[in-house]
């Protein structure tokens, strides 16, 4: 009888230590990452990484007058000249912290952030198209309709 217990009290403790406990910090990480796109390229100072998450369905789901995007340019040192929303025309770019960009969803301790803000757009999908280094990083977004987020 005194076996089977112990037995019993491991087998329940390893289910326990299995168990996965997502905190909401985590779930809205893995959340964001669904609406992150990235792009990379070679340009005369040298490989270029350009990440982006859409904000809008996570961070500021009640945001309706504008889109709202995270950026991560690597190397911090490459030059991120223009932000264009198809369908909207030139985006306003503002440089931000490492303690504001924890909170993307990804972190390049290595990367220089802003964030993007652009006009609302009523559309399906979303193009940005982001000016770094020369070139042209085209990132698409799903754009989950609003309705979807009557939870929050």
């Amino acid at each position: 009888m005194r076996f089977t217990l112990v037995v019993a009290f491991f087998v329940g403790l390893f289910f326990y230590g299995c168990a996965s406990v997502d905190t909401p910090e985590q779930a809205a990480k893995n959340e964001l990452l669904e609406y992150t796109d990235k792009a990379s390229f070679i340009s005369e100072q040298g490989s270029v990484l350009v990440v982006a998450s859409y904000l809008n369905p996570v961070k500021y789901p009640k945001k309706l007058d504008e889109e709202v995007f995270g950026v991560a340019v690597s190397p911090a040192g490459a030059s991120f000249d223009s932000a264009v929303l198809e369908g909207v025309g030139a985006a306003s770019i503002e440089r931000t912290s490492d303690e504001v960009a924890k909170g993307l969803g990804f972190y390049l301790p290595w990367a220089s952030y802003y964030i993007v803000k652009a006009p609302a757009l009523e559309a399906k999908s979303l193009r940005l198209d982001l000016g770094v280094g020369g070139f042209i990083a085209k990132l698409d977004f799903v754009k989950v309709s609003r309705s979807l987020y009557w939870h929050r």
